[in-house]
């Protein structure tokens, strides 16, 4: 697993607080949206609805659905999201329940072998993960990045709240040449477009008649249709307790490896993170790259070697293993996220001999970073397949192994750059 007008005057803002109270008690259904039974096929067109008789007022319909979502203490609704990948939709259903500031509890029904799973980002703001399908009930602590909270469009789970989606948007659509809007027409409901600097359709928001808030979310790539997110039967939800945005350990369900063990926000090397955005590397810093890389590298050598049991499927031991050991590695190399930055601004600061070899260099880390996530969500896959395919399965982990190797190579030039 992106309103109609701005509240200025106090009477508005009144008004806003009077049907949010009313909205506790009834369902926001929405009305006009979307054809029930399948997708409207009007709105799945790369071609912009907006522009032939819109107006220039989306952003201020992005900031008003935005100003009332914030109103809202909380909510859930139900969360249909088709992605199209090679012509064919994959089609994901779950619940997401929000609790004002920034609890998320988001609880798969269908989608392949992760049914069942639940992912919530708790009131101390660590995300907690129980795991779905063969893994059910292995309880973990998350990476904010992590390949596990992914849904088929490469979004987050965590980060399809309406709060995020529309910040999104909002951020795009300020960036981004075009933001437009359109009324109802017949057969249609209201629309927000977000268009690239090209004209290219990017976003495209269905807006429900009554609610004022995203009854549909399409997002375009490169003129071709990438998924289709539907809102249903979202409802105000004042009633939610903080322990429905909590999972810990408990007697009904196993809790494997220490939950700070890969929580990333609250023990990052001291001079990695207090890097800023516009900070070079420092030896200190280089010393920690080092030791972390280590890291790395010893979590992956201690994957195991043989993965099947006699009847050829997972061996248990070796499937929870590999789940443990990714994630742990995801945490690590979120203690890396601010050396990408650190490099390119140390770069930028050599003479001009050295810059070519500190920008190369910056480039390989990159890279290695990001084939080493691919790599881990690659065996997040694997490990979720009945029937285990020990050939696939070491060949994921030999890739791994290869990405983790170059990163050992690249911190020590790193080193010998500072």
């Amino acid at each position: 697993m992106r309103g109609h007008y701005l509240l200025s005057t106090p009477i508005k803002r009144a008004a806003l607080a009077l049907s949010l109270t009313l909205l506790t008690l009834t369902p926001l259904a929405a009305h006009g949206t979307v054809t029930k039974g399948g997708d409207n096929d009007t709105l799945l067109s790369p071609e912009s609805l907006c522009a032939p008789t819109g107006s220039a007022d989306g952003l201020n319909q992005l900031e008003s659905m935005l100003e009332r979502v914030r109103g809202m203490k909380g909510y859930c609704f139900d969360s249909v999201l088709t992605t199209y990948k090679n012509g064919k939709p994959i089609t994901e259903i779950g619940k997401l329940y929000f609790k004002s500031p920034n609890m998320v509890r988001f609880e798969v029904i269908k989608s392949g072998s992760h049914n069942g799973a639940i992912v919530v980002r708790q009131p101390n703001g660590k995300i907690r993960g129980q795991m779905g399908g063969l893994l059910s009930g292995i309880k973990l602590t998350l990476s904010p990045d992590s390949a596990l909270l992914k849904s088929a469009n490469g979004f987050s789970c965590l980060q399809s709240d309406l709060e995020s989606l529309l910040s999104g948007a909002e951020r795009k659509a300020k960036a981004n040449a075009k933001c437009l809007a359109a009324a109802p027409a017949a057969g249609r409901p209201a629309l927000v477009e977000i268009l690239e600097s090209d004209g290219d359709v990017s976003d495209r928001i269905a807006v429900d008649d009554r609610a004022h808030v995203p009854a549909q979310w399409t997002i375009f790539n490169s003129n071709k249709l990438l998924s289709v997110l539907r809102v249903n039967n979202l409802t105000a939800r004042n009633d939610l307790s903080n322990d429905m945005f909590t999972l810990g350990a408990d007697e009904a369900t196993k809790s494997l490896g220490d939950e700070d063990e890969c929580d990333a926000g609250d023990s990052a090397p001291g001079a990695l993170k207090s890097l800023g955005g516009k900070d070079s590397l420092t030896e200190d810093a280089c010393t920690e790259i080092g030791n972390l890389v280590k890291a790395i590298n010893s979590n992956v050598d201690a994957l195991p070697k043989t993965v099947t049991g006699a009847d050829g499927k997972w061996n248990k031991k070796a499937r929870e293993s590999v789940l443990v050991t990714c994630v742990r590695l995801e945490a690590l190399l979120d203690f890396l996220n601010p050396v990408g930055p650190a490099l390119k601004n140390t770069a930028e600061s050599e003479d001009a001999d050295k810059k070519s070899t500190a920008l190369g260099i910056t480039s390989d880390w990159n890279r290695s970073i990001s084939e080493s996530r691919v790599a881990i969500a690659a065996l997040f896959d694997e490990i979720t397949i009945d029937q285990a395919d020990s050939v696939a399965a070491e060949k994921r982990c030999a890739e791994l192994k290869s990405t983790t190797d170059q990163l050992q190579v690249l911190s020590r030039k790193i080193s010998e750059l500072i």
